[in-house]
C-alpha cells in the first residue's frame, strides 16, 4: 500500500467513525427550541416540526384521546430525555402511558402532539385551532392561559 493510499484510507476511516459517533444508528427524536418566525420561541422536534399542547389536557393525562379522533393530532414521543437539546431542562420532560398503551412525551406534565396539517418544518398551522391547541413556548408556558391571536377554525379537529 502506498503512503498516499494509506493517508486516504486513514482519512476516510476517521470521517466514517466521526459520523457514526455524531449520528448514532437508531437515533431517537429530540426536542429543541425554534427561535425563528411567528409565535417564537417554541418547541420543535429534531426535524423542526412544531410540537403542540391541548389546553383541556391535565398534567399527566391526555384528554384528547378520550374525546375522539386522534388522526389530526398524533402524539409525540421521545424515548430518551437526554436527547433534549439547548437550554431546555430534561427534568421538564416526562412520559405518560396513554389509554391505548402507547407512550407520549410531556412538557411540564402536559402531553405533546404534532398537527397533521403541518407539512414542513416551521409550520404552525395548528396554533389556536378550536381555541384549544397551542404551540409550546418554553419561556412562557401557562397551559390554562395560552397566547394566540386568532382561532384558525371552529373545531378542535
Amino acid at each position: 500500500m502506498t503512503q498516499k493510499s494509506f493517508k486516504f484510507l486513514f482519512l476516510a476511516s476517521f470521517l466514517v467513525l466521526t459520523a457514526m459517533l455524531a449520528f448514532p444508528m437508531g437515533r431517537q427524536e429530540s426536542v429543541r427550541i425554534d427561535y425563528t418566525g411567528e409565535y417564537r420561541p417554541l418547541l420543535v422536534d429534531s426535524k423542526g416540526m412544531t410540537l403542540y399542547f391541548f389546553k383541556n389536557d391535565e398534567p399527566g393525562l391526555s384528554k384528547w384521546m378520550a374525546s375522539g379522533s386522534v388522526d389530526n393530532w398524533p402524539s409525540f414521543y421521545i424515548e430518551d430525555a437526554s436527547m433534549i437539546s439547548g437550554t431546555l431542562n430534561a427534568a421538564d420532560f416526562g412520559t405518560i402511558q396513554r389509554a391505548d398503551g402507547s407512550l407520549q412525551t410531556t412538557y411540564k406534565g402536559y402531553p405533546l402532539y404534532y398537527f397533521r396539517g403541518d407539512s414542513r418544518p416551521g409550520d404552525i398551522n395548528g396554533h389556536g385551532r378550536g381555541e384549544a391547541w397551542f404551540v409550546v413556548n418554553p419561556f412562557f408556558f401557562n397551559p390554562k392561559a395560552p397566547y394566540f391571536e386568532e382561532d384558525k377554525s371552529s373545531s378542535s379537529e
